[in-house]
């Protein structure tokens, strides 16, 4: 017995020795390390997801008003006829309109009839009506845009969401195992302890014949 104190103590002179004796007397620190190792990285995971997935969330809202607003074509136009003012296109171009409409009409001497200024004036309201159409198509196509992105934006923090949910599961599973096993490390090791003294002495009554 003395003896195998005096062992112990000069491997516990070395580092190595050292390590191996707390080893073998706290077997559950090694799954305690473990534990802890994987609850880092999936605290990082998670962290690394979250914004993606706030982003997602911070869409919900405009996209519901956005999908109201659809729902209303008819008010979402006159909101958008409120803004709308005359490009410097159109207004060049119904200047232009009526400045050829009245020399023609002059060169045929029809410059006071009222049909050709009907003429002028519905040529002048054709391009008018034209630009504020332009005008409206132009801003569906940025709302239909701007739709879609949105969209886009919340089905990747949806899905950074859903990861978010394996990785839970994934860890809540890796946790529980290490957990079992860092209770159970000291009864296996005291059971392999206890099955080869036991083999060890079956082998010495029967002269080593049972292995």
């Amino acid at each position: 017995m003395a003896g195998a104190a005096a062992g112990l103590a000069g491997l516990a002179a070395y580092p190595f020795g050292t390590k191996a004796i707390d080893s073998f007397l706290h077997p559950e620190k090694a799954f305690q390390a473990a534990e802890d190792q994987s609850q880092k990285y999936y605290v990082d995971a998670q962290g690394k997801l979250q914004p993606i997935v706030n982003n997602g969330i911070s869409q919900f809202q405009r996209l519901n008003g956005q999908a109201d607003a659809l729902g209303n074509p008819v008010q979402l136009e006159n909101q958008w006829n409120q803004a709308y003012t005359q490009s410097p296109q159109a207004a060049q171009a119904i200047a232009s309109a009526k400045a050829t409409g009245l020399d023609s009409a002059a060169s045929q001497g029809l410059l006071g009839s009222s049909a050709a200024l009907e003429n002028i004036q519905k040529s002048a309201a054709n391009i008018g009506q034209n630009d504020r159409q332009n005008y409206l198509n132009d801003l569906m196509q940025k709302y239909l845009a701007s739709v879609g992105i949105g969209q886009n934006l919340y089905g990747v923090g949806a899905n950074a969401a859903g990861q978010q949910s394996t990785n839970a599961v994934n860890q809540g599973n890796t946790q529980a195992g290490l957990a079992y096993g860092e209770q159970k490390a000291p009864g296996d090791i005291l059971g392999n302890i206890l099955g080869k003294a036991a083999n060890a002495g079956i082998n010495y009554a029967t002269g080593g014949v049972m292995k």
